[in-house]
């Protein structure tokens, strides 16, 4: 996707990070996409900071995916510093 730069208001992204080759490139793309003082607002869903579920999910990690070509990721941090 190309839009130019400061093109929205505001951004929505829910449950599509897990789907992404390049999470980070993406996360870069709608910050710039986004005017000064917009908004991006995201609803996803990641690996828990619950060691006991963090475990299961790990471990119904690949049937989430060839289920639902979706998958639980660990924490990612951008080259801004932007942690997702």
């Amino acid at each position: 996707m190309n839009f130019s730069d400061q093109s929205y208001d505001t951004i929505v992204s829910t449950l599509s990070f897990c789907s992404y080759d390049n999470p980070s490139m993406v996360l870069a793309k709608i910050n710039r996409w986004c005017r000064p003082n917009g908004q991006i607002l995201f609803m996803e869903h990641g690996i828990s900071s619950n060691l006991a579920i963090s475990a299961i999910q790990k471990a119904l990690n690949p049937l989430l995916y060839r289920t639902w070509m979706s998958q639980y990721k660990e924490h990612f941090r951008t080259d801004s510093g932007v942690r997702y």
